[in-house]
């Protein structure tokens, strides 16, 4: 029978391996970025999708058919999978900051904001066949059951299929008119919104990203710390617990900020 054997580089856990031979400064070190902490959300978008195996094949299989790239504001397919942000243009940067700074966060609603909605009339049968209930003719609450034992990958997979089937609904909707000002009112004066992450959060998670792959190209945090010093001549991390968190952290960081296909 014969012995299957897995790819040089394809990681169990679906993320990309890196040689330790083909690991540059510029995949690592993001101290380039310097005082651009504006662009550090897109680079650490663009940073995570790299760690992503199917993303690469993605991009690899888009560019040899020559379709179009549907992550090109995100991942443009000129530098992306291959080439270190550090890279890419400073113009074509700026347009990928623009678009990472664009994208809201998610609104988190609980049963009591649903329960309130309702109870100023603003649900009231208008709930549609797909467990959702309508706000306005554009924006509907949903629901889930999530059992996170499958892993936000996975997670995140069947949103995407649940999104594409109940996108159709809105599809040719007009924008919402002023008949919702009222909800709009009712909306904006409750405190469920997100508060924006500090630019210092993404360069932190950056950071942790290049200790990362360090650890992930050498035999233990020792070593990588040695390669870090050699190159910057100071210490990336001073101690031993930093290391060690930095390399158990970035996985959820990659799975929460990576562009999922």
């Amino acid at each position: 029978m014969k012995k299957l054997v897995k790819k040089e580089k394809e990681a169990e856990n679906g993320y990309w391996k890196w040689d330790k031979k083909t690991l540059t400064r510029d995949d690592w070190d993001f101290h380039w970025l310097g005082e651009q902490k504006d662009k550090c959300k897109a680079v650490l978008v663009y940073e995570c999708s790299r760690e992503i195996i199917q993303l690469r094949e993605l991009a690899n299989d888009f560019r040899f058919k020559k379709e179009e790239w549907p992550f090109e504001n995100q991942l443009p397919l000129d530098f992306f999978p291959d080439k270190p942000s550090r890279q890419i243009p400073s113009g074509i940067l700026d347009l990928m900051k623009g678009w990472s700074n664009s994208i809201p966060h998610l609104k988190t609603v609980d049963l009591q904001f649903i329960g309130e909605l309702h109870d100023n009339g603003f649900l009231e049968s208008r709930t549609t066949n797909f467990q959702t209930f309508q706000l306005t003719n554009t924006k509907e609450i949903a629901a889930f059951e999530i059992d996170w034992k499958l892993g936000a990958g996975q997670i995140k997979k069947q949103f995407n299929e649940w999104a594409d089937v109940a996108s159709k609904r809105f599809k040719k909707v007009k924008p919402q008119n002023t008949d919702d000002q009222d909800l709009d009112d009712f909306i904006s004066r409750m405190s469920y919104e997100p508060e924006q992450e500090p630019r210092i959060h993404y360069d932190t998670r950056l950071k942790k990203l290049g200790a990362y792959r360090l650890q992930m190209t050498s035999e233990s945090w020792d070593e990588a710390a040695r390669k870090a010093f050699k190159v910057l001549v100071k210490d990336l991390y001073e101690n031993q617990a930093d290391w060690i968190e930095a390399k158990k952290s970035t996985p959820d960081t990659v799975s929460q900020y990576a562009v999922w296909p």
